[in-house]
């Protein structure tokens, strides 16, 4: 669910279409696993605020990669 929320809100289209994709999935893959522990561990506020750095780090990442 948290894969799916990432890929349709906060990639780039440029890492869509970029031949670097699978590292922005392997990303989001490592990311989901992160956000379910968290949220088995700690509350949502914690989860919410990792999601919150991601979604700022994931496009500048990406960016850079495709760029």
């Amino acid at each position: 669910m948290v894969q799916s929320i990432l890929e349709k809100l906060f990639l780039p289209n440029a890492c869509l279409h970029s031949g670097f994709w699978h590292i922005c999935r392997m990303t989001i893959h490592a990311f989901d696993t992160l956000l379910a522990r968290v949220l088995a561990i700690y509350n949502q506020h914690i989860a919410w605020t990792l999601l919150g750095s991601v979604r700022k780090i994931l496009p500048q990442m990406c960016s850079l990669t495709y760029g």
